[in-house]
């Protein structure tokens, strides 16, 4: 048994917990984060497992012999004397073996009188299996000894291992993140019910349902959800159809009174801006290659530009444009949007969705108007603080970045500017979305945050270039193709870190 504070070896400091540093204090976040250790070594889980592996058989042995009466001793100590005998033999002649090992009844109280000789025979054999292999010499191909025999003898009683406990996934193990085909679920896809729940209420509490669709909306609730968060519906659910159908005969109204416009002098600069814009929307899905999609894009942008006379249309909104797109065209359709033909859905019902696309990129846009304004100075003051915000949890990184001439402004300038729709897959930035729509005031504050959490996550790959060409390459075409949810979360996981540290708090940005 390890003695009481074995975790505290000579010469080591105490694991998790930060170096006594009398006077002096962390000088940053970098200095903060490296004075904190995790809070088991791996030699600490082996001195662990070693224990756990011996309380539970000490337990085990307890409770059988209690259970075994006076009149079977000698017959347990036959099967002790036969173990051993068994085992040597064994031990002596072959290593590895494929006989799989006996069952044992889940509850050791019910068990039969022989059952539990075997049993405790079993652990017993255990004890002496161990020291006969601790003294044999370890093959040369491992440096660990061989316990293939153990799995030959330990009695197969279902107990979960450390790292099922700890979350680790093994062999065994489920991961429910994982679909059957391999395909990666967000966390909000477990918990279906709860939405549906919340959605069925009759009155949705708004500030629960943001809560839910932090962690990932589920696909099939996805789109009623977006329309709830943007404030494009109202929580009452008897007002819902009403609301829809009012909102898209407005704008119905609005393309037929306006949209000819666009012919007159004083907007071809706008028109030609979206014109060119229109055919670069996502260009690898073909979907938005069609014509019928295209003429949708330009009439929702046209309109909203004339709507917005302050700031008009500014190249990368159309980007903007394309989550909605694809979530309410995902609701209406049953097969993939990649393969979709728009030409064959029905005409009101892709009125409905310009409709709804409308209005919600309007919705988006209140929050953030200020980043396309003349001067565009939300997405300076942005760049500004994400280059602070780095400094202090990566000044390693942007020291590099200095030495070697690149400025911030060369490359997040696009990633504020478009939300980060060109930086990774559609499916990961709808996932974005989810969380970044579930934050009290959009994408206005939180966004700078998760911009600093996907440069972080880059750090050493930039760290090892050397060359201010290469460095701003690779900054402008980021390895995220083969990203999925799990990347996505781990984006947001840091963001969150970082907003808890920073947001509010603006002195520790100087």
């Amino acid at each position: 048994m390890p003695t009481k504070g074995f975790w505290k070896r000579k010469g080591d400091e105490a694991a998790g917990r930060v170096t006594s540093t009398k006077g002096k204090k962390p000088s940053s976040f970098e200095q903060f984060n490296a004075s904190v250790s995790d809070a088991w070594g791996t030699q600490d889980d082996d001195l662990l497992e070693r224990e756990d592996d011996g309380t539970r058989n000490n337990k085990l042995h307890h409770q059988q012999n209690q259970q075994v009466g006076k009149g079977e001793s000698n017959t347990i100590n036959t099967s002790k004397t036969n173990v051993h005998t068994e085992l040597a033999t064994t031990t002596a002649t072959s290593t590895t073996s494929t006989t799989p090992p006996s069952t044992m009844p889940s509850n050791p109280s019910t068990a039969t009188k022989k059952e539990a000789v075997d049993c405790e025979a079993t652990y017993i054999s255990e004890d002496v299996l161990s020291t006969t292999a601790c003294d044999q010499d370890p093959p040369p191909s491992s440096p660990k000894r061989n316990t293939s025999q153990a799995s030959l003898i330990v009695s197969p009683r279902k107990t979960p291992s450390r790292n099922a406990r700890k979350g680790v996934p093994t062999p065994d193990s489920f991961d429910p993140l994982t679909r059957s085909e391999g395909e990666t679920k967000s966390r909000g896809e477990l918990n279906i019910g709860k939405f549906e729940k919340e959605l069925n209420s009759g009155n949705v509490n708004l500030d629960a349902l943001k809560v839910l669709s932090w962690s990932g909306v589920p696909s099939q609730v996805r789109a009623m959800v977006w329309r709830l968060l943007c404030g494009y519906l109202p929580a009452n659910e008897k007002r819902r159809q009403a609301t829809l159908e009012r909102k898209r005969e407005e704008y119905a109204e609005l393309v037929a009174q306006y949209y000819d416009t666009r012919l007159d002098p004083e907007n071809q600069k706008t028109i030609q801006q979206i014109l060119l814009d229109v055919p670069r929307t996502s260009p690898a899905i073909e979907t938005f290659q069609q014509r019928v999609v295209q003429e949708l894009l330009e009439r929702v942008l046209y309109m909203w530009a004339i709507r917005h006379p302050a700031s008009g249309y500014v190249q990368g909104i159309n980007d903007l444009c394309t989550p909605f797109f694809i979530v309410f065209m995902e609701e209406c359709i049953d097969c993939d949007f990649s393969d979709c033909d728009v030409s064959t859905v029905a005409k009101p019902l892709i009125n409905d969705i310009e409709a709804d696309c409308f209005w919600c990129l309007s919705r988006l846009l209140d929050g953030i108007q200020d980043n396309y304004t003349p001067g565009q100075n939300g997405i300076v003051e942005k760049v500004e603080a994400l280059e602070d915000i780095t400094r202090r949890v990566n000044g390693t990184l942007v020291t590099h970045l200095e030495q070697y001439n690149v400025a911030f402004m060369q490359f997040s300038f696009r990633w504020i500017n478009c939300l980060l729709m060109r930086e990774m897959p559609v499916a990961c930035t709808i996932r974005l979305w989810d969380t970044c729509l579930s934050e009290p005031d959009g994408f206005a504050s939180f966004h700078v945050y998760i911009c600093a959490a996907f440069l972080e996550m880059f750090s050493q790959h930039l760290l090892a270039l050397n060359d201010f060409q290469d460095i701003l390459c690779a900054l402008q075409n980021l390895p995220t193709s083969t990203w999925s949810y799990e990347e996505v979360e781990v984006v947001l996981a840091k963001a969150f870190m970082f907003k808890t540290m920073f947001h509010h708090a603006q002195h520790h940005l100087k």
